[in-house]
Formats: C-alpha cells, structure tokens, sequence
C-alpha cells in the first residue's frame, strides 16, 4: 500500500485502517534510528521550544545527538 502524502492514499490508508480497527499509536515508537536522526538538531530545538519553552531548555540545544 502506498500512503505517501500527495498520491491521495492517505485517505485510503486511513480508511482501510479504520475499517479493521488500526491505530498504529498502539504500535509505532518514535526512535532515533528511525526518525531523529534524520533531523536536524536545529529543527528539534525549534519543535520543543514551539511545544513549550520548559521543553526547550535545560540545555538542551548544547546536547550532542547520538549518531548510531
């Protein structure tokens, strides 16, 4: 199944998710290998500051990321 933005199968892949019951918060895990190292350390700062200013500090734009 192809459920790229853009190709208009998102909205097919939500239905058929919900057609059988899936929700996959029940089963994905945000990871660095996944998905954190692939973004800027720039651009997670700037999410967490968005999310909330406690989030963002502490500091937390010092911190190395973990390149696995």
């Amino acid at each position: 199944m192809n459920a790229l933005p853009g190709t208009g199968a998102p909205a097919h892949a939500n239905a058929i998710a919900a057609a059988v019951g899936l929700d996959m918060a029940d089963w994905w895990e945000l990871a660095a290998e996944g998905c954190l190292n692939h973004v800027p350390k720039a651009q997670i700062v700037q999410a967490l500051k968005a999310a909330g200013p406690d989030l963002a500090g502490g500091g937390v734009e010092a911190m190395k990321k973990n390149r696995s």
